[in-house]
Parts: structure tokens; sequence; C-alpha cells
């Protein structure tokens, strides 16, 4: 239970997450779901495990600098989560291999990437929202994007993806809590 959303246009990139978790049907608060390492930042959604395993994984220290830089991100990532977040087991039962995984990467070239539960990776255009706000977060970015954001700076950017935040908080009981934003200007 979570949102994450990211955007971009000509002046930078911003992503933005709540701060909401959920265990045994119970809302838990924590802090921020992003994590900030060398150039880039992701927000992770799914799991807390994930976000830890990201933290503390030195072989993640490294830029981000291309779609290449995020597939090594994805396979380390996969290797850690089977070895040390119990992805084996799920592995095992499953014809696909799908894990608590869900990710939007964001780096100072103003790139949006994401990686899904089955570790497909996307180069993403404009903007981009996961977790069980997602369609509500990506309705406000269209409508901020679409109305709004002709020249804007990053200022702004940084708006749109907090207001899709807020709208998803506001509208799913999935998502709550503080609002955390991050960016790169170009």
């Amino acid at each position: 239970m979570t949102i994450i959303a990211a955007y971009r246009n000509k002046n930078g990139v911003a992503i933005a997450c709540d701060s909401q978790g959920t265990s045994n049907d119970t809302k838990q608060y924590y802090g921020s779901k992003m994590v900030k390492r060398r150039n880039w930042v992701c927000g992770v959604a799914w799991s807390y495990r994930v976000m830890d395993l990201i933290q503390e994984c030195e072989e993640l220290d490294f830029d981000i600098t291309s779609i290449k830089d995020v597939r090594l991100f994805r396979d380390i990532l996969k290797k850690e989560v089977i070895e040390n977040a119990g992805g084996e087991t799920m592995a095992a039962s499953q014809k696909t291999i799908m894990h608590p995984v869900a990710i939007i990467i964001i780096n100072n070239k103003g790139n949006i990437y994401s990686i899904e539960d089955d570790y497909q990776i996307h180069n993403i255009e404009k903007y981009y929202a996961i977790g069980s706000g997602r369609d509500i977060a990506l309705g406000a970015l269209f409508a901020s994007d679409e109305y709004y954001a002709k020249d804007v700076g990053i200022i702004f950017i940084k708006d749109f993806v907090k207001v899709s935040v807020e709208a998803a908080c506001r509208h799913n009981t999935g998502c709550g809590g503080k609002i955390h934003v991050a960016s790169f200007q170009k």
C-alpha cells in the first residue's frame, strides 16, 4: 500500500512518495520510501525489506547514467532479493519469477526508469506512478502536464509530483502520511 510518482520535463525530474505502510491490516507510518545514492534516487513500493537491501548493498553504490546501468542495478537487486529476502522460495512456487519489487528510479540526467515485479525495466518518457494510489496519481500528473506544464521550472515539477501523491493519499485508503520529495535540476 503506497504511492510513488515521478515527473520530468526539460528543466529536471522529481519523485515523491507517501510514508504509509501496512502490516497485518494495520496502518503503519514510516519515513521516506526513497533511497538516494550518488546520482540517483529510487522510490520503492511493496516491501520495506527491498528498500533496506538497496540501502545496505554496497554493490549498488554506482552512478546510473543509462538503461544499461539500470539493468545492472536490477540484476544485483534480484540476487539480493533471492539470497536475503525469501525470494528463492517465492521463485520456486511461480512459473515467472515475481518478487515484492516495484521501483521508480530518477537520475541527475533527468531520466525516469521503472523496475516491475517481474523485473521488466521501462524507460519512462514523461511521468509514472506505482503503488495502490497509482491510477489517481497518474490522473493528477496527466492533468498537470496537459494543462500547466508548458515551460515550468523545477519548483513546479516538485509541486506536480507532490500534488499527485496528495491526491492518491486523499482518495485511496492505502496511501497516507507525510509526503517526501526529491529532485534533480538539469
